[in-house]
């Protein structure tokens, strides 16, 4: 999260503290959303999806940020990310439910791995000797994750 800026060595302290600020508020989100609502699964995606949308909303008013007309591309993957975030936020609600939150949030691990994988293949990227030790590391902590579910609950 320091290397935010360019991908070079050195941090923007704004983006720093967006990042921040949205890492705490998914996390209390989730805990509350496990502990304290009461709500049906069909009902906490929605809920998530305009909460989201509501304070991206105010920022975006608050920073005077201007609309522009979409071009066909933009507008096609506009539909792409709403569809994508109904999907995804729903398939992470069930598996939130069902599994310890440690298990059901180690998406937010695998992803870089396979956003990896997919730059080495579509994109033609090289992956480092050091990306690919980061990529070992991550999967021995998921293994580790599942192996504590798999002890703690049988399954």
């Amino acid at each position: 999260m320091v290397m935010n800026l360019d991908g070079e060595l050195r941090g923007n302290l704004n983006g720093l503290l967006v990042l921040m600020a949205s890492l705490f508020c998914w996390c209390l989100a989730t805990v509350l959303a496990r502990y304290k609502l009461d709500l049906p699964g069909s009902m906490t995606t929605p809920i998530e999806l305009f909460s989201g949308g509501a304070l991206q909303l105010i920022v975006s008013l608050s920073l005077q940020e201007q609309m522009k007309p979409m071009q066909t591309p933009a507008l096609l993957g506009w539909f792409y990310l709403v569809l994508a975030s109904i999907v995804g936020f729903t398939c992470y609600n069930i598996v939130f439910k069902r599994l310890r939150p440690a298990l059901a949030s180690s998406f937010a691990y695998v992803n870089p791995v396979v956003a990896l994988i997919l730059g080495a293949t579509l994109g033609g990227e090289t992956i480092s000797l050091y990306a690919l030790i980061g990529v070992g590391v991550v999967i021995l902590g998921v293994l580790f994750i599942s192996v504590a579910q798999q002890r703690t609950t049988g399954y």
